[in-house]
This record gives C-alpha cells, sequence and structure tokens, in this order.
C-alpha cells in the first residue's frame, strides 16, 4: 500500500519542465569552441576567441558564461540563443579553464 504514494510522488517532480541537455562535441569537430581544452586552455584566449564578456561572469571573473547560437558564435539576439557555455577557470589566478559545459536551450 505505501508503494502507491511513493510512485505517486517520484513522478511528480518530473513534470512541469524541461531537463536541459548537455551538448558533447568531439575534439575532432571542428566548431568555434572546439579549441577549448581543461586544464590548458587560458582565460585571455578564450577572450580574444570568443569576445568580451556583457555581464555574464560570476564569483570575480572565475566563472563565465556565454550564449552561442546554433553554429556555436556568439549569439547576436536571444531569438537565436541555442546553448550556454560555461567556462570555469582554477581558484587562484582565474587564468586556466578547469572545466567547461554546453547545454542545448533550446
Amino acid at each position: 500500500m505505501a508503494v502507491l504514494p511513493m510512485a505517486c510522488l517520484i513522478s511528480i517532480p518530473g513534470c512541469g519542465y524541461q531537463r536541459a541537455k548537455l551538448v558533447v562535441i568531439k575534439q575532432n569537430e571542428n566548431t568555434p569552441i572546439s579549441f577549448l581544452r581543461d586544464g590548458q586552455t587560458t582565460k585571455s584566449e578564450v577572450l580574444s576567441r570568443l569576445g568580451e564578456l556583457d555581464g555574464r561572469e560570476f564569483e570575480n571573473g572565475r566563472i563565465l558564461m556565454f550564449v552561442l547560437d546554433k553554429n556555436y558564435r556568439i549569439a547576436p539576439s536571444a531569438n537565436s540563443a541555442q546553448f550556454h557555455l560555461t567556462l570555469v577557470f582554477d581558484e587562484i589566478d582565474r587564468r586556466i579553464l578547469k572545466k567547461h559545459g554546453l547545454v542545448r536551450i533550446r
């Protein structure tokens, strides 16, 4: 008898929202973000290739977030946004990319 209420509780959180989907880009793919390498890419390289941010940085620049279009380029408008690219740099000097993730938003 206790199984039915538990089953109902488990199914409720899955309703009403969409799950974000992590996108994996293979290293041999030629995209504007394929240069990103955890533990190697510098923040200055990221900013020179992707461009400066307009307020999408967190923890004093340790975390940067870019909004990209379907071609993995900076989205010129909210209508063309397809992905969030999140970059996390090292804690000490915030210079070397520690990890990154690309999430599909549409």
